[in-house]
């Protein structure tokens, strides 16, 4: 008799295909995760903490903060469990206090490799009584660069996220050809040879001024944040996806704060209205949906939340800090996270 070859049931699925996956819950502090056995491929969500918005330095207002980033990556399996990092968002700054902080990281290591990171946003201005008025911070692996003030250059777009990307959350468009070259008037011009996440700068006065608009990011990188103003004509730049908006004019002046873009805080003004945040109501990524962007100088959307209004804190997961008017403290950036999926 011949008793065939039947092993037994099974469970119909052919040997080194995928069939499920399991995904943590929202990882929001630093920790070792395990493999489970059987797993095929690993990816990671990750979200950088978002950029504080600047205090203002003088009369001007602050910039806005840059978003965290975020990212999906695909991580090696090692054999080893995972050390995730969550990346916190930046401080607020407040004049003659503190400068605004950039947003850190959220990265993932096995094996004493890190194979995966993302964020976190530079800061607006970083001005205080000790500081003076600087340009915005810039920007890592995918955060955008946060505003500048006073005619200052905002902060650079970070660099693509570190790793072998599968997903980033800007929309897929050049980062290398400028919104708008220049403006020219009553003898001034500023020609550009912007690159890709550059941060804007206004410069001049009265009628007569240049603008070099901030850049978007390329292949996941963050864009520039947005210059700011410092005398009256002057407009408070936007930022590129990610970047922060600058500050506006002085008290008397009729510039306004820029708004932020892609979750990139809002910039504020002493003599106009404030940026509103970049929204992310048009991001849906794993069961998640980003939020809104506060009013008046808000903060960004995050992955997790809506961004403040007034000087607002950036909504949670990477949202960028509102700027502050007057003697105000800046929004804190929203803090980052991250998501695993285990694929068997």
């Amino acid at each position: 008799m011949n008793p065939g070859t039947f092993q037994g049931p099974g469970t119909g699925v052919i040997a080194g295909t995928i069939s499920r996956y399991i995904q943590t819950a929202t990882i929001t502090s630093s920790r070792t995760v395990y493999v489970p056995p059987g797993t095929q491929r690993i990816e990671a969500l990750l979200v950088g903490g978002g950029g504080g918005g600047g205090g203002p330095p003088s009369e001007e207002g602050g910039g806005g903060g840059g978003f965290g980033g975020a990212a999906v990556i695909q991580i090696p399996i090692t054999g080893s469990p995972l050390i995730v990092v969550i990346g916190a968002g930046g401080a607020g700054g407040l004049t003659g206090v503190n400068s605004a902080a950039n947003g850190s990281p959220t990265h993932v290591t096995s094996a004493g490799t890190r194979y995966g990171e993302v964020g976190g946003g530079g800061a607006g201005n970083n001005a205080s009584s000790t500081h003076g008025a600087t340009s915005g911070g810039h920007g890592r692996s995918g955060g955008g660069g946060g505003g500048g003030t006073a005619g200052l250059f905002g902060g650079n777009g970070g660099s693509a996220p570190i790793g072998n990307i599968l997903w980033n959350i800007y929309p897929a468009e050049g980062g290398t050809t400028p919104l708008s070259q220049y403006q020219s008037g009553a003898g001034y011009a500023y020609p550009i040879a912007a690159t890709s996440g550059q941060g804007g700068i206004n410069i001049g006065s009265g009628t007569g001024f240049g603008t070099m608009r901030a850049m978007n990011g390329s292949l996941g990188g963050g864009g520039g944040g947005g210059g700011g103003a410092s005398v009256a004509g002057q407009v408070a730049g936007t930022g590129g996806n990610g970047g922060g908006g600058g500050g506006g004019g002085q008290s008397g002046y009729s510039s306004s704060g820029g708004p932020g873009t892609f979750g990139g805080g809002g910039g504020a003004s002493n003599g106009g209205g404030g940026g509103a945040g970049g929204t992310l109501t048009s991001v849906t990524i794993w069961g998640y949906t980003g939020g809104a962007g506060g009013s008046s100088a808000g903060g960004g959307g995050g992955l997790l939340g809506n961004g403040a209004s007034s000087a607002g804190a950036g909504g949670n997961g990477g949202g960028g800090g509102g700027g502050a008017a007057s003697s105000g403290q800046g929004g804190a950036g929203g803090n980052g996270f991250a998501v695993i999926r285990f694929y068997l």
